[in-house]
């Protein structure tokens, strides 16, 4: 017996089963390849979120090294600003710091632009220690006065000792250039 079989074609002689599988195939294969396309943007938009944060964080690592360089900058031009002319501050600093003792520590140094006074705020660990620091101060010859202004007991977390602030007043030689001086000793032989 022979078996009639039915099979219905389409147009170019292929099966319909046949094509539904073929198009069931190119559709798992669509979707396998969408999904390789999203997989591969997720992953470079973490790749690129993740070097944006790099950036950033190098960024922010730069704005402090900025920062420091912009101090830095501030104080040579400070210092700068001190050596020029015909004052010497550099070299009257130096010998206010030669005349620092172990147990004293400055904290600022501000000068009164009117008056040409330097004031030299510091903590000492003791009154005694002050009274060193100021008879060591006025035995130099490059201070002309030293008036303690305030002394307090300082007694916060980091800080023990007593705190002060000095007007001090350069000696007209401590600020005038070495030339001048070889010059003034000169014309006096």
């Amino acid at each position: 017996m022979n078996k009639i079989q039915t099979e219905t074609r389409g147009a170019g002689g292929v099966s319909v089963p046949n094509i539904f599988i073929f198009i069931a195939i190119i559709a798992i294969a669509c979707s396998i390849v969408l999904y390789a396309v999203s997989l591969t943007k997720k992953y470079q938009l973490s790749s690129t979120e993740k070097k944006l944060s790099d950036v950033n964080n190098e960024l922010r690592g730069m704005s402090e090294v900025d920062s420091d360089a912009k101090v830095a900058a501030a104080a040579v031009e400070n210092y700068d600003s001190l050596a020029n002319g015909i004052n010497h501050w550099s070299e009257f600093l130096q010998k206010i710091s030669s005349n620092t003792l172990i147990n004293s520590k400055l904290t600022e140094l501000s000068m009164q632009q009117d008056s040409g006074i330097l004031n030299v705020e510091g903590i000492v660990k003791t009154y005694e220690d002050l009274s060193k620091f100021m008879v060591a101060l006025r035995g130099s010859d490059a201070i002309e006065n030293v008036t303690l202004i305030s002394a307090n007991l300082e007694t916060s977390a980091n800080v023990a000792g007593i705190g002060f602030v000095l007007e001090v007043t350069p000696s007209g030689s401590a600020l005038a250039p070495k030339e001048t001086e070889q010059n003034f000793e000169q014309t006096n032989e």
